[in-house]
């Protein structure tokens, strides 16, 4: 079902009518309730970064990359990785990777 722009408009116009500007409450309301949103998503995008530095995330997704790069680096080397942990440095803006319970095999 395609969405009908008329009705978008007309609720946008609806909404729009019922902000009265002239009020000078009703801008306090309005400056405070954007304020409070930044506010809010700051405090989320601070939490994630402190959350990203300190826990980090466990995957096995780049397990494959890392053994690739061991093997062409030194072909008698096999490595053996269970879960790599991401860890990010926002004061070098990097990503560090940490290998948890790795075997190294030398043939």
């Amino acid at each position: 079902m395609l969405f009908n722009s008329s009705i978008f408009s007309n609720v946008i116009v609806s909404i729009s009518s019922s902000i009265n500007t002239s009020n000078p409450f009703n801008i306090f309301s309005i400056f405070c309730l954007s304020f409070l949103s930044i506010l809010i998503f700051l405090g989320f995008l601070i939490s994630l970064i402190f959350y990203l530095s300190i826990v980090g995330i466990e995957t096995d997704k780049f397990n494959q990359q890392i053994k690739d790069k061991v093997v062409q680096s030194n072909k008698n080397l096999d490595v053996s990785l269970k879960k790599v942990k991401l860890i990010l440095d926002p004061f070098k803006l990097k990503i560090n990777a940490k290998t948890i319970g790795a075997n190294i095999y030398y043939a």
